[in-house]
């Protein structure tokens, strides 16, 4: 392998574990306040009905 194939190796392994922790931690929000999770989720289905319709 070369440098610039493990740089970007890195580079995508870090942007992942930074992903999954910002994921966990809404996930985390959303069931310590349920009724705001079932609004954005609301949101969510709205929005993907009308985008698709």
């Amino acid at each position: 392998m070369n440098k610039k194939q493990i740089a970007l190796y890195l580079i995508f392994g870090g942007a992942a574990i930074i992903l999954l922790t910002f994921i966990s931690s809404i996930f985390s929000f959303f069931g310590n306040h349920p009724w705001l999770g079932l609004a954005f989720v609301s949101i969510g289905v709205g929005v993907f009905l009308l985008a698709f319709d």
